[in-house]
């Protein structure tokens, strides 16, 4: 089949969503399948484009890309160093513009849109893909993927083009109703549900990533129930999965990799558990509460190359799961592909649930989000690691596993 991919940002943008893709695209291609894809152009400046992503030019069949708007082009995020566009308080004249002042303006405009809108400021930029010259008829499939949710409204643009006649699997990162990370009030919470069934009800196929989403996303919107499914996050195997054991020492060190913003996800049983029981943990991604310890060393959000050397040199990773909902963090499986051991912190109103269901690959170690637990997890994670455990990728992680979940359900409602 020849496949037209659609996302809002680059695909070498350092984030969640886009590794998540990139596994879903590696399945496609690995069952001899065409794809293109269609995104937001690259931009080295951006603060977020990762280098290190280069595989993609050399295994796509076709890449478009869609030229930002200036508006959102004007507001966006650089690296330090990067020659700025033109400056958006030159209209003002003011002198004042530092670095700190401009990044507080701009995360107040941002705010400030997604109180007024649905979608995320990549909004702005579906209203570009009419400079796109793409015979989307020329397709078997339209598959759109979020975060960002606006590459669903995308979609919806490139399918009408096509008439309606092609079918249109979604792929959602996230609800958007139920969506723990919206902050919102009542009036736009009914608002984002009409917008997510209208979006819904267009669908061939929608995939979630969590089984407790898709329960929920059922009761939400019945009259979809049927086109609905999910899958775990494709997971290839790491770099390290074929190294030697690394030789045997008293102590280990434990690694936390990615955001750990206290509304979202609650890490301060962890970083007790570790000055406590004076384990070395390693903090590596976005977050406002730290606890500090002789025992905890903290660093910025990296770039994937980065961020692969210092996942290479922990002995344990661990994973905390959400406050409350029913999303599974996508970094519990991108880990899944390492020789190393795999704490797993569930928290929130569906904890035992998750608990069942992490221990059903027999993978992990799971623990609730109190000190003792996670103390205990660490004893077991150190005595996997002594005894030199072998960890495989589970077959339902593996890229064309999860590719062909998508497209057997896909086949499933064309009959």
């Amino acid at each position: 089949m020849k496949i037209l991919f659609i996302t809002m940002d680059s695909l070498e943008v350092n984030c969640s969503a886009n590794i998540r893709n990139r596994g879903v695209i590696y399945g496609l291609l690995a069952q001899g399948h065409k794809v293109d894809t269609c995104s937001l152009e690259k931009n080295k400046k951006s603060i977020r484009y990762d280098e290190s992503v280069t595989e993609l030019d050399g295994i796509l069949n076709y890449r478009f890309f869609v030229t930002p708007n200036p508006w959102y082009e004007r507001f966006r995020a650089r690296k330090k160093g990067s020659e700025l566009s033109k400056d958006v308080f030159a209209d003002k004249k003011t002198k004042i513009q530092t670095g700190r002042l401009k990044r507080w303006c701009r995360a107040q405009i941002k705010n400030v849109f997604s109180i007024l809108n649905l979608y995320d400021m990549q909004k702005v930029n579906v209203r570009q893909i009419r400079n796109l010259k793409i015979d989307v008829s020329a397709y078997d499939v339209i598959l759109s993927s979020s975060d960002p949710k606006s590459a669903h409204l995308f979609g919806y643009e490139m399918w009408k083009r096509a008439g309606g006649g092609i079918p249109w699997v979604q792929y959602w990162g996230d609800p958007m109703y139920d969506d723990i990370t919206a902050s919102c009030g009542h009036i736009k919470k009914a608002r984002m549900k009409r917008e997510e069934k209208r979006l819904l009800e267009k669908a061939s196929v929608v995939v979630y990533t969590s089984p407790f989403t898709l329960k929920k996303q059922q009761q939400l919107y019945p009259n979809e129930k049927s086109k609905m499914c999910y899958t775990v996050q494709a997971c290839m195997e790491a770099e390290d999965g074929l190294a030697a054991k690394k030789e045997k020492r008293a102590d280990i060190t434990i690694g936390y990799f990615g955001d750990y913003h206290s509304r979202v996800r609650n890490l301060s049983n962890l970083f007790q558990a570790a000055d406590s029981f004076r384990v070395p943990l390693v903090v590596c991604g976005s977050g406002e509460d730290k606890m500090e310890s002789p025992f905890i060393e903290y660093y910025p959000r990296l770039d994937s190359k980065e961020m692969k050397k210092m996942e290479e040199q922990a002995d344990v990773i661990v994973c905390v799961c959400n406050r409350r909902g029913t999303q599974i963090p996508g970094k519990i499986y991108y880990e899944s592909g390492r020789q190393k051991p795999i704490i797993i912190i569930v928290d929130g109103e569906y904890q035992e649930q998750m608990k069942q269901f992490f221990y059903s690959f027999g993978r992990y170690i799971v623990c609730e989000n109190r000190v003792q637990a996670i103390q205990k997890a660490m004893i077991q994670a150190k005595e996997e690691v002594k005894q030199g455990r072998h960890y495989a990728v589970p077959v339902e992680m593996q890229p064309v596993t999860v590719a062909d979940k998508i497209l057997k359900k896909l086949d499933e409602k064309k009959k």
